[in-house]
């Protein structure tokens, strides 16, 4: 991020799903034999709501502070995306195709203007 101008950081617009449980903190333990050297314990791994079924919020907001960060909320009697399918979601298409078509950076561009309720600013 330190190679980026804050020009160049306007551009960029993270959009995460939030509220579906996610593995995160994996347990990687190291066996006594050499094969394998190492494995995954995932039932003493932690499972959390803040993630989008596959990244955690952790990871996916990470640069928060420094790019702009929007969290798309789970919506009563509409599908919720998981990961691989959270392009599909109508919010996120608007999202896109409105920053995309528009000359305003984030400093200027507010999802929750064009969506409404459902979205935060991380």
């Amino acid at each position: 991020m330190e190679n980026l101008t804050e020009n160049e950081k306007n551009r960029i617009l993270v959009l995460v799903k939030t509220e579906i449980e996610t593995l995160s903190n994996v347990v990687i333990e190291k066996k006594q034999t050499d094969n394998p050297k190492n494995y995954f314990n995932f039932e003493d791994s932690e499972i959390n709501k803040d993630g989008d079924g596959v990244v955690p919020n952790k990871s996916s907001c990470h640069f928060a502070g420094e790019i702009a960060t929007c969290l798309f909320y789970n919506r009563v009697f509409a599908d919720d995306f998981k990961h691989p399918f959270f392009l599909k979601d109508n919010r996120v298409q608007k999202v896109i195709n409105d920053f995309l078509k528009s000359t305003a950076d984030t400093s200027n561009f507010d999802p929750r203007e064009q969506i409404g309720r459902g979205i935060t600013k991380a």
